[in-house]
């Protein structure tokens, strides 16, 4: 990297020469010596946090900045090192933002919020390293390790302890999946318990209590307790739903879009595993016609905010008495079909033939109000 900014020149030195501890301060307290302005490290800073610096110069850069300046101003050059490194999300980039927490958290006092703030990251980058096959269990459980630790830091109750619990509900449940000889149910049950008490910390309608509720339904799942997984999914997909013209960034839009398709798919196919599990064939078309409902419902947002992305006339994201029209008008669509199939079942078990059954009197008044909707749906 060609600069002519001491710090940097000095960074990259080091990591080509891998000089001791002593050496790499004693070149630093020379240039420190010769004269560094508040520009020299801000300058120094700037290339550490752009886009072409490698992660590995990034870090030595800012350790190096931490070297120079107050000590809070170490440390807050230390946490704006970590989340840059942090988004770039690969194993090595998390890596080195997990040695920034570390420094940071050796001078906080522990207990404080903020102490308690930089466990949590630290715990989620550790997280998110496991989520890479990096050490999947070892992260999780040093992770975990840092959420129990965080609890310890934020008034019960409050939103930053319902995070930490949410954080710590979801590793739980990602640790059985990395290691299958775990006693599943004992850590599927801390899981649940974790994730539960984390709801009474948000507000009822937050995208947090709405993560806490989709988390908690795949807990669920996983326990075989399907209604409430179905249950508490369906909430989260109403709050998901219910916020999404709040979502103004490309970034924001791109994530919603993909977390709503996961769930759309996650509820259809809790909707088919408790028609499988009914006991009778009425309940188990109930749950099929439910299956039916929310793909439709899913297709429907899908092109709804595409057409929202395009800025098409007639897609307004947030007209929220249309969407709740859509959902009334699709709901009485399903009615509708629902009591077409029950009356064509009912028919056809006398012996009519289908042809004749379709044209029978008693299934006119149905297939006017499906016509009726299905226009209005349109």
């Amino acid at each position: 990297m060609e600069t002519s900014n001491s710090i940097v020149c000095l960074a990259v030195w080091a990591l080509e020469t891998h000089p001791s501890q002593a050496r790499l301060e004693r070149e630093l307290q020379s240039l420190f010596t010769q004269g560094l302005s508040n520009d020299d490290i801000d300058d120094a800073l700037r290339i550490a946090h752009s886009d072409t610096c490698p992660s590995l110069l990034t870090s030595q850069i800012a350790r190096l900045c931490d070297g120079i300046v107050t000590e809070d101003a170490g440390i807050d050059i230390h946490l704006s090192t970590e989340a840059f490194l942090r988004e770039r999300s690969d194993v090595e980039s998390l890596s080195l933002s997990v040695g920034h927490y570390e420094t940071v958290s050796e001078r906080l006092d522990p207990g404080s919020r903020v102490y308690g703030l930089v466990l949590q990251n630290e715990a989620f980058a550790l997280s998110t390293q496991a989520g890479l096959s990096q050490d999947p269990e070892a992260n999780l459980w040093r992770a975990i390790t840092l959420y129990k630790q965080a609890r310890q830091c934020f008034t019960v109750g409050s939103e930053d302890y319902g995070v930490v619990l949410l954080n710590e509900g979801c590793a739980r449940e990602d640790l059985i999946q990395s290691n299958r000889e775990l006693e599943a149910l004992v850590e599927l049950n801390q899981a649940k318990d974790c994730l539960t008490a984390s709801l009474a910390c948000f507000k009822s309608s937050s995208l947090l209590r709405a993560n806490a509720q989709a988390a908690l339904a795949s807990v669920l799942r996983h326990m075989g307790h399907i209604s409430e997984a179905y249950e508490h999914l369906q909430q989260a997909l109403d709050i998901f739903e219910a916020m999404r013209a709040q979502f103004r960034q490309e970034s924001e839009r791109i994530s919603y879009l993909e977390t709503v398709a996961v769930l759309f798919a996650e509820i259809v196919a809790l909707c088919l595993t408790l028609a499988d599990a009914a006991t009778t064939p009425a309940q188990a078309e109930q749950w099929q016609w439910k299956a039916w409902h929310w793909v439709h419902r899913g297709k429907s947002r899908s092109l709804l905010d595409r057409l929202a992305e395009a800025g098409l006339p007639g897609a307004v994201a947030d007209a929220a008495h249309a969407w709740a029209e859509l959902d009334e008008l699709g709901q009485t669509l399903d009615t509708c079909e629902r009591e077409l199939w029950v009356k064509l079942h009912q028919l056809e078990a006398t012996g009519m033939p289908r042809a004749t059954v379709a044209a029978t009197p008693a299934l006119q008044p149905v297939l006017e109000a499906m016509h009726t909707r299905r226009g209005r749906h349109s």
